[in-house]
């Protein structure tokens, strides 16, 4: 008999992972952007100075270079308050910490020995205070965006999985209105 508390453990942790995935490549793809303007701005605007140099479109050059030169230093104080890096290290952290998570409830799904699920639930109560912190601003969407991902991950292999909410199934999703999953509900009461 599947244990459900670990199952929901599961489930949460699948989740997370996917909102930190997500997350994650939107923190990596402003750092690279913020990275290849750092190494672009410099050697473009000072080829540019170094070519117009005496010439009429010097001034132009000049003001452009500094104009570039004022948003590149506004990009980067915005990486410094977004807190950028720390946020990749902490997302590139959580999916690690969620992937293990998982993959232990899913060993322990049909566990009942309280001894074994002592352990796992403390670790996992560690777990979710850090993703509490870094995930506490999550959207209702983003949430039923994962939770749908994550009901496609619960059982490998098995695509029966349908949200315990609505009875939908999240591999054929059409844009409805359960707060868990948002996928159209499967009425019972045309049966």
């Amino acid at each position: 008999m599947v244990n459900v508390s670990v199952e929901q453990i599961r489930t949460n942790a699948l989740v997370a992972k996917t909102i930190h995935r997500k997350r994650l490549k939107k923190a990596r793809l402003f750092s690279n952007i913020l990275s290849a303007f750092m190494i672009l701005v410099p050697v473009v605007f000072l080829a540019a100075q170094y070519w117009a140099k005496g010439t009429t479109g010097e001034q132009i050059v000049n003001g452009t270079a500094a104009v570039g030169s004022v948003l590149l230093l506004c990009l980067s104080v915005m990486a410094l308050i977004l807190r950028i890096e720390t946020k990749v290290l902490d997302h590139s952290v959580g999916i690690r910490t969620n992937i293990y998570v998982a993959s232990e409830a899913h060993k322990l799904m049909n566990e009942t020995d309280e001894v074994k699920l002592g352990w796992f639930y403390t670790y996992v109560s560690e777990m979710d205070v850090m993703d509490a912190s870094s995930l506490a601003d999550a959207k209702p969407a983003e949430k039923r965006d994962a939770y749908r991902e994550a009901l496609m991950e619960l059982r490998p292999g098995d695509n029966s999985a349908v949200c315990p909410i609505c009875k939908a199934s999240p591999f054929r999703y059409t844009k409805g209105d359960c707060q868990f999953c948002g996928n159209t509900p499967i009425r019972e009461d045309i049966e």
